[in-house]
């Protein structure tokens, strides 16, 4: 599933990420405000497994309950599919999908934790690893991402991969603006993002 977000200045759509993230985690919580709890379908994500530990679509039973599993084979981050496979853009290096040379967008700094990052990249696409949460956005030649880490981690390796509508990689590709954010919400000086 692809989401999509619409392109905001100055640091608004990491936080509006962050802030989103965060109201769907709450809205999750609880018992809905009624005195009767929602009806939970078996097999669907979050209620109990069918028969014989069977889910729906992709989800995973998990402890009893079906749960989206915690990387699906051929995305980035996650082990390869059958046969060496992987997403467009992505290679099989030591049987997990990891960027391919020229198509990773890497954060230098240790201190950020969201940022957002506005490429001059003609058809470009992105899909993000797993250790983040991300949206991206297009609007003419510009392709913008935003992006926090799901936890209070350093953006270790690339957060993205970065591909041209051939799924090749983009040659000499550099950030239009690069604007990336601590975990206090501060403005990270020097965030060193790069595509490599």
């Amino acid at each position: 599933m692809t989401t999509r977000a619409t392109v905001r200045g100055r640091g608004e759509g990491a936080v509006a990420l962050a802030a989103l993230v965060l109201a769907l985690g709450a809205a999750g919580c609880g018992s809905g405000g009624g005195s009767n709890p929602p009806a939970c379908t078996p097999g669907a994500e979050g209620c109990t497994c069918r028969t014989g530990s069977v889910c729906d679509g992709d989800l995973q039973c998990t402890d009893g309950l079906c749960k989206a599993p915690a990387c699906v084979a051929g995305t980035m981050g996650c082990p390869c599919r059958t046969g060496g496979a992987c997403d467009t853009g992505l290679e099989c290096i030591d049987a997990a999908c990891q960027a391919a040379a020229g198509t990773g967008l890497f954060v230098g700094s240790a201190a950020a934790r969201a940022c957002d990052v506005v490429l001059l990249a003609p058809d470009a696409t992105a899909s993000f690893g797993t250790s983040v949460s991300g949206v991206s956005a297009r609007r003419g030649d510009r392709l913008a991402l935003s992006f926090v880490a799901k936890g209070d981690a350093a953006l270790d390796g690339p957060v993205a991969s970065v591909t041209g509508g051939d799924g090749k990689a983009l040659s000499g590709l550099t950030p239009e603006k690069a604007q990336c954010y601590d975990r206090l919400g501060a403005a990270v000086a020097e965030p060193g993002v790069e595509v490599k």
